[in-house]
């Protein structure tokens, strides 16, 4: 009973997704892509990071130069202050070291830690929403950060730390464990555990316009990329989407018109098949799926209980 409560009493304490981070060895290169053919804006920079931001927020995106290609970390907002101290506790309790979070531009009260599968993760507090609401962009510009995708060795692992400490809840499941779709507000996922090699899998921008994907594909086209998959709907989140990998292969995902859960009392998560039809119930061409979720980068790995101010191995991410 006492864990039910811990459950309940979590939910809703995270507000959403805000940003996620990447080390990249050509800074300037991952610069371009973001800005260019995603279309956003380069909100700061300092002690070899780049900070770049579709909306008011101060960043969704965050470059650190390094000499390898990985993520960084994963970062949610939290409701207020109580909601933070309450999670550094809960952590802690859990014997999940906390390290305060310094240097990192536009935001205040905010730590990192590591989860069970060694994935670095940030929870903050403050973050400056002064960016302009209107930009010239050539890219596709999109509307917000929508969600990630995690490859870790044991999925159920990471569902059971993040429902029990983080208060998520499970929207869908692929094969039991094959592919974990988790919600931490009213929209079907904000982050996804993939049964894989640890890494890192995709991130995905959310489009308001249908049209979006037809000047995704084309701009694609005249730099010289093209999709990895799509455009289709997936059964799980119902999301429109399409692929491809951005500068340094990580997966890059534009989704659109997400399932959002509106009675929480009655929803009940499903259980899909791991076969292609789950991926794209419009049919059609769909890559081999086992092929598909072991793409994407590495990730940073850390361990739970020794969280350090050199853990990420990257200038200016903890000092």
């Amino acid at each position: 009973m006492e864990q039910q409560r811990s459950v309940i009493d979590r939910w809703g304490r995270i507000a959403g997704l805000s940003h996620v981070a990447f080390q990249v060895p050509d800074i300037e290169r991952s610069v371009w892509h973001a800005t260019r053919i995603v279309g956003l804006r380069e909100s700061g920079r300092g002690d070899g990071t780049v900070y770049l931001t579709a909306g008011r927020a101060h960043h969704e995106l965050q470059l650190i130069q390094s000499d390898r290609a990985c993520s960084d970390h994963v970062a949610f907002h939290v409701t207020d202050r109580e909601a933070l101290d309450e999670f550094r506790a809960a952590l802690e309790a859990q014997g999940i070291a906390t390290q305060p979070v310094r240097g990192e531009i536009g935001l205040s009260n905010a730590f990192r830690f590591a989860g069970p599968s060694g994935h670095v993760f940030e929870l903050l507090l403050d973050m400056e929403a002064n960016e302009p609401e209107f930009y010239n962009t050539e890219g596709i510009r999109p509307n917000r950060l929508e969600h990630v995708g995690l490859r870790c060795e044991n999925v159920e692992e990471m569902v059971q730390f993040f429902t029990r400490v983080m208060g998520f809840r499970v929207s869908d499941r692929m094969d039991t464990d094959a592919y974990v779709w988790m919600r931490c507000n009213a929209y079907h996922h904000s982050i996804g555990f993939i049964k894989g090699r640890h890494g890192f899998h995709h991130y995905a921008w959310e489009t308001m316009e249908f049209n979006d994907y037809r000047r995704l594909g084309d701009h694609l086209r005249a730099n010289r990329m093209e999709l990895l998959w799509g455009v289709g709907r997936h059964g799980p989140g119902h999301n429109i989407f399409a692929y491809y990998h951005d500068a340094d292969r990580a997966v890059v995902e534009y989704s659109g018109d997400l399932q959002r859960i509106v009675d929480e009392r009655t929803y009940v998560p499903g259980n899909w098949p791991k076969q292609a039809s789950t991926g794209t119930v419009w049919g059609g061409l769909a890559p081999n799926l086992p092929e598909f979720l072991a793409l994407g980068v590495d990730s940073v790995r850390q361990d739970a209980g020794a969280m350090t101010a050199s853990s990420t191995g990257a200038k200016g991410a903890w000092s």
